[in-house]
């Protein structure tokens, strides 16, 4: 019979080998639905797999849509049992189509792989760019296909685009293949044809020879996974269809595996076999089944399969289990039991006793004693019925001589016994060959006790040692004669002695197990460190009688512990010097950036001639790099110690990327670039993400791309790839700029590491950012790649892990009366008083002249100590609306002056200003009482919205034009 193939298709859903099936697609979609499952099912039966790629579906889509049914394709991929490939690579060899050449390179294709082990041969082509320009050239291929395929070990299924199908096309592509399929209302339907006919035809005569048989009836391929099972065979088991039991393993309806698999190699040796094996229904009952199984063949005398008929024998198995344990009651009192004669005639051994001697019960007729017991002579058999005569009964232990020689010992209770005036002999024997072994093995544990380097030392359960071996003499240098008998605790520090003790009392009551380190005290007095396991010692009947203590000397491993500890404290010491140095150098340089970037925009206010307003931009250009090198050092420690949060919102995914465009779209401007946006259909709009952070990843990667791009353009493609309840969003940004080359991309990610190195003197940049977005991408559950061809573009691959946010639109922030002072800016002017408590000049000359420009009365003073006299002193007469307060000042810093203020009662606005940028000290700064933070340098915009919101609002009035 021949082998049918799961084929992974609703229909047909197996065919036999040589079987040439086509299908018509409309979408890309068409041919995913159809194409993954039937190649998921061929590689899942051993079969190797050619997926011959064409429009409108691309390798990567098609290798990502597999990989999502297939976790483990790539494995697949490696072995070359699975290969994707292009249509010209496999029908347009050498730049033609070329029909006896691919014809050629089917039979050459098949006979490798079943040279490699494999089934078969699962293949799929697609037809597309043959059907409009080369349609009579494909249709004369695979006219000749289609008689080739049969008899081999082939299974074909070709794709047919129905948009470039004409009438007499389809028709002409359903007459040249055995079964072609289309999809119809949502699922798909087969097309009745000739072919298709004789195809369910031949998959039907495999089932109806068994279909009407009264016994349970089932097939299986190769691999025992089942290919039919009969109307009886789904009765016995309880199934109601067949579908429920296609494509399972045997394994799946028995409950021994291991003796289903001994019937198997059988089978398999000698063609048939029978077995009584314990099955079980789809409920999880089990029934007893004698199953005889015998091997199927294909036309070629090729092994295809098994076919298997059951009986149910659970009535015969109970009858002969009855009928066994009324033999076992009747028969077998004891082990063995012998009845003999006054002279050593055996009259009776039970079936153990003759199983134990390999006898039968017609060979042991006629038998002595002498013949089975080598240590009985005759003169020993008269004193021993002598003594059987006077003593009525006792115990001996001897042994008993097989059939094959071996001798077995046994312990014996004889009896003397008298019927009718007949005297006998009833032994009871029992073969002791355990009981023998494991007083060997005992000697044997005694050697390894005696032999090991570890103290063994066993003790009472009140505390007195039982027995000393040769390691805990090497240990502690006392002898056995020196310590049997003396307390264990002897052997610890006098203040450890109680512990000893305890854990005793423990293991008396049932305790578990106790593992401990000590310090142990050797016979010199020297003391060291020790590791002791104390084990309860039970007897026969599992009652703790003392307990066991190995002791193994630590001093290495205390010495290597002492060792890994000082190295962590030095790498968490080396780890808060970096963090410290960081902040430091964050103080140092927002510092004096606040003076130069604030300086350098009211320069740029108030200047007009060329040279001044350039010199200014220059100024504040380079102090705006230097600003983001410190923040992208920061983001890099950050991620690097575990300590960078993310912030999750809802937010709209089209609205981030619009916002990032219109960022960038300046630095595109100025090369003369287009910068342009794509988005997948249906793409899920309101996301939960970080969006801070996805905004960061993009704006690098853009602007990468616009830095390193002179001619073409720059292209955003974003897309999504649901699965589950999340979905990942990908993002790909594609330049036509320079290129990277092939050596240099598996370092690209390094920090600080920059593909040319000529390209920071031409472009800049510290090699930052890109470190720093893959690490941010990872945090957000997917991450970045990148490929890239030398002089013609880059491609860089973001992902991120998201959730899908169905609402009724963005959440609306700071509603309310805060919301309207946050939307103050300029447009209005200060009406307030405001304390600075700032010591640099320079910061104290820029904040307090924007202050004052947008209409605020400043007061300054240059530490804390002041800030909190003044703030007091003029608390009754014209309090400060505003407290701006500078964190790192001499005499007294800005935390002890705010918390001193709010402990003597100030409830006003305090904002921190600080150059140190961490998470942490933003929290250390509303701790210590702060109502705001705003991180140095100091933003001219950010500065005024803070003390807008929390300027009293009759405070705020409008400006005057």
């Amino acid at each position: 019979m021949e082998r049918l193939c799961n084929t992974g298709l609703v229909i047909p859903d197996r065919v036999p080998w040589g079987t040439h099936l086509c299908h018509f697609y409309e979408t890309a979609n068409d041919l995913l639905d159809v194409l993954v499952p039937y190649f998921q099912a061929g590689l899942e039966a051993n079969e190797a797999c050619l997926w011959i790629i064409s429009d409108p579906i691309s390798i990567e889509e098609a290798t990502n849509a597999l990989r999502a049914a297939v976790p483990d394709l790539d494995g697949y991929l490696t072995t070359g049992q699975m290969e994707i490939v292009p249509h010209d690579a496999w029908y347009l060899v050498g730049g033609s189509f070329k029909i006896d050449a691919v014809l050629d390179a089917w039979r050459k294709k098949t006979q490798s792989v079943l040279n490699s082990g494999y089934c078969g041969l699962r293949a799929s082509g697609n037809a597309a760019h043959f059907q409009e320009d080369h349609w009579a050239d494909w249709a004369a291929y695979e006219g000749r296909v289609h008689p080739s395929l049969h008899g081999q070990n082939i299974l074909a299924l070709c794709s047919y685009s129905l948009h470039k199908c004409s009438a007499s096309q389809l028709f002409q592509t359903v007459d040249l293949h055995d079964c072609a399929f289309v999809r119809r209302q949502g699922g798909w339907q087969c097309i009745d044809s000739k072919g298709s006919k004789l195809l369910f035809e031949r998959l039907s005569s495999h089932k109806h020879a068994l279909a009407s048989s009264i016994s349970p009836t089932v097939m299986t391929d190769m691999e025992t996974r089942i290919t039919y099972a009969n109307p009886a065979a789904l009765k016995a088991w309880g199934y109601e269809t067949e579908a429920e039991v296609l494509g399972r393993h045997a394994a799946d309806f028995l409950q021994d595996l291991e003796a289903l698999l001994s019937h198997l190699d059988r089978v398999r040796e000698s063609g048939s076999s029978v077995a009584e094996l314990v099955a079980k229904r789809k409920d999880g009952s089990p029934f007893d089944v004698e199953i005889l199984g015998s091997m199927t063949f294909d036309d070629r005398g090729q092994p295809i399969g098994i076919v298997a008929s059951c009986l149910d024998i659970t009535q015969r198995k109970r009858e002969q289990e009855g009928l066994r344990k009324a033999n076992f009651c009747i028969e077998q009192a004891g082990d063995y039991i012998f009845w003999t004669e006054p002279d050593g005639h055996i009259s009776y051994i039970n079936p153990k006793g003759r199983e134990a001697l390999g006898f039968s019960a017609e060979a042991l007729r006629g038998m002595t004693v002498f013949d089975v017991d080598p240590t009985v002579t005759p003169d020993k058999w008269k004193l021993h019925w002598n003594r059987l005569q006077r003593d009525k009964s006792f115990m001996l232990e001897s042994v008993l001589r097989t059939k094959a020689g071996e001798l077995v010992p046994i312990e014996v209770s004889v009896n003397y016994m008298s019927f009718d005036g007949k005297e006998c002999n009833c032994a009871f024997a029992r073969d002791i060959s355990e009981r023998k072994a494991a007083e060997k093995q005992l000697a044997h544990f005694s050697a390894i006790v005696s032999s090991s380097q570890d103290a063994i030392i066993g003790s009472s359960l009140d505390g007195f040692v039982t027995s000393w071996n040769p390691g805990a003499k090497q240990l502690y240098g006392y002898t056995a004669y020196e310590m049997i008998g003396e307390p264990i605790s002897q052997l610890f520090l006098s203040d450890r002695a109680d512990e000893v003790a305890a854990l005793l009392a423990r293991l008396q009551q049932g305790g578990l197990v106790e593992h401990f380190d000590s310090v142990g005290r050797r016979k010199d007095g020297s003391l060291m460190d020790v590791s002791v396991t104390l084990s309860p010692i039970k007897d026969h009947e599992g009652k703790i009688i003392g307990a066991s203590a190995i002791v193994r000397d630590i001093a290495d491993r205390k010495h290597s512990e002492a060792m890994l500890k000082d190295t962590c404290e030095r790498a968490e010491a080396a780890s808060r010097a970096k963090s410290e140095f960081l902040a430091n150098m964050s103080h140092e340089i927002r510092t004096p950036m606040t003076a130069i970037l604030g300086f350098s925009d009211i320069l740029l206010a108030s200047a007009h001639d060329e040279e001044t307003v350039e010199a200014c931009q220059i100024i504040k250009r380079n102090g705006d790099h230097l600003l983001q090198v410190i923040n992208d050092i920061l983001d890099l420690s950050k991620i690097e110690a575990g300590r960078q949060e993310l912030d999750f919102q809802p937010c709209s995914l089209r609205q981030l990327v619009a916002e990032v465009i219109t960022t960038m779209q300046v630095r595109a401007d100025a090369k003369g670039l287009p910068l342009s946006a794509k988005f997948q259909e249906n793409l899920s709009d309101r996301i939960l993400t970080a969006p801070i952070r996805l905004r960061q990843i993009l704006v690098n990667l853009i602007g990468n791309a616009i830095k390193f791009t002179e001619t073409g353009g720059v292209r955003i493609v974003v897309s999504q790839d649901a699965s589950g309840e999340d979905a990942t969003l990908r993002f790909d940004i594609i330049d036509t700029g320079i290129g990277i080359g092939e050596d240099e991309l598996p370092l690209l990610f390094q920090p600080f590491y920059q593909a040319d190195g000529s390209a920071r003197r031409q472009f800049g940049g510290t090699g930052l950012g890109l470190a720093i977005s893959k690490r941010l991408a990872q945090m957000l559950g997917g991450d970045i790649t990148v490929s890239s061809v030398l002089g013609k573009g880059t491609t860089f691959t973001a992902t991120i892990t998201a959730r899908p946010v169905i609402d009724s639109g963005l959440q609306e922030q700071n509603a309310g009366g805060e919301g309207r002072r946050m939307e103050a800016d300029s447009t209005h002017a200060l009406n307030c008083r405001i304390l600075l408590a700032e010591d640099g000049p320079d910061n104290q000359r820029l904040i307090a002249f924007v202050l004052r420009k947008a209409g605020a009365d400043v007061t300054i003073v240059e530490n804390g100590q002041k800030a909190v006299e003044h703030a007091f002193g003029h608390r009754t007469s014209e309090p400060f609306d505003v407290i701006l307060m500078d964190m790192q000042m001499p005499v007294m810093d800005g935390y002890e002056a705010t918390r001193t203020l709010r402990e003597r009662g100030c409830r006003g606005p305090i904002v921190a200003l600080t150059a140190h940028a961490m998470k942490e000290d933003r929290q250390r700064c509303l701790d210590a009482g702060c109502d705001d933070y705003l991180s140095k340098p100091i933003d001219r915009a950010t500065l005024l919205q803070a003390v807008h919101r929390y300027a009293p609002m009759d405070q705020v009035s409008e400006a005057l034009d």
